[in-house]
């Protein structure tokens, strides 16, 4: 949680008890505005990594993720960022999003290109079949028309 004194935001710690936030070391002779912080989890992976300015924020602080694709032949499909109810959360197109009040879960989607790979004899197309990124191309084991002996 933060705190403000004067002009300063500090940091603190702070437990419930019988539904009342109880803090140690703070004034008694002072008022204080206190904030709860939401935590940011990122879930990266082998082809994907997330990194945030922030893990922890208050309520309508700016988040701003960076999303790295760590493989070739592989594109973002769609980012989620999720509240614990598990509703949608809205970026923008740099992934820029508003902490909402409650913890949020940024999960990337990931897809790889796809190619149309097509074998033509005398402008006759023999085969055709669709491979990812990366995979091995197998040519056809018979590369004639039909119509050659």
């Amino acid at each position: 949680m933060y705190l403000v004194d004067g002009d300063n935001l500090i940091e603190f710690r702070a437990s419930i008890n019988n539904d009342k936030i109880v803090v140690n070391g703070l004034c008694a002779n002072k008022t204080y505005r206190i904030y709860p912080v939401y935590n940011v989890t990122l879930i990266s992976n082998e082809y994907c990594n997330i990194e945030s300015n922030l893990l922890s924020a208050k309520y309508n602080e700016l988040i701003d993720l960076d999303i790295t694709l760590l493989k070739e032949g592989i594109y973002l499909d769609s980012l989620s960022i999720i509240d614990i109810k598990n509703n949608q959360i809205e970026y923008n197109e740099e992934y820029a999003f508003l902490m909402p009040r409650s913890d949020v879960y940024v999960i990337p989607s990931y897809e790889f290109y796809n190619y149309t790979i097509e074998f033509f004899v005398d402008d006759e197309l023999i085969s055709s079949k669709v491979y990812k990124y990366g995979d091995k191309i197998i040519v056809p084991s018979n590369p004639f028309k039909a119509s050659d002996d």
